[in-house]
């Protein structure tokens, strides 16, 4: 009901169905979300992240960023929802250079994947830790730490090879990423590595 309401037509006299924005939708969705699912908390929170997600996206970070807060505080369904939107603000927090907010984000992730891992299956542990290692990674390459960057996506590509969630997307993703940090370091050979392991993932995948 949600969904088909943001896609409704308030004035049908008036309003262009071939004029109406992404904007307007999403602006839409964030009104809606405040008005009638103050008693539906973690739906809202899975919701906010995703129109969150949806700003940043369209590149409006300032908007993004408090919406995505809210999403971080959850509550949450799942682990799995708690660590995406954790990591989603903390993206958020890297690309406006918020780096030390970013990372004590990151690390309450982390200190709460530690602290369930035994609870966790194993492609789960993996693939949350490849999460927060490639977020790690991020904040790193944005400060021109390019050997701490390098160091992290290695961890990350070592995490993402022993979930069978990781998707051999993501795993071209980790290894483009790794590219740019060896491009930037100057370690060009390296960097064509990488790119030819995203060539023939992408072949594979997409002809």
């Amino acid at each position: 009901d949600y969904l088909v309401a943001l896609f409704e037509i308030a004035n049908p006299a008036t309003d262009n169905v071939n004029t109406i924005t992404a904007k307007t939708i999403l602006d839409r969705g964030r009104k809606k979300i405040d008005a009638e699912l103050g008693d539906k908390a973690a739906v809202r929170a899975r919701l906010l992240n995703a129109i969150g997600m949806a700003y940043q996206n369209l590149g409006d970070l300032k908007v993004a960023q408090p919406i995505l807060a809210g999403a971080a505080k959850g509550p949450f369904f799942t682990l799995s929802s708690e660590v995406r939107a954790k990591m989603d603000y903390a993206d958020a927090l890297t690309n406006l250079r918020e780096f030390d907010r970013s990372t004590a984000l990151i690390d309450e992730a982390a200190a709460k994947i530690d602290g369930q891992a035994r609870e966790i299956s194993v492609d789960d542990l993996n693939h949350f830790r490849m999460q927060v290692a490639k977020q790690r990674a991020k904040v790193a390459y944005w400060q021109s730490k390019y050997g701490v960057t390098i160091d992290q996506y290695h961890l990350a590509m070592a995490h993402c090879e022993q979930s069978v969630l990781c998707t051999p997307v993501e795993r071209a993703s980790l290894s483009n990423n790794l590219n740019i940090a060896f491009s930037e370091s100057g370690q060009l050979d390296a960097a064509r590595k990488e790119l030819l392991v995203v060539k023939e993932i992408y072949l594979k995948e997409f002809g």
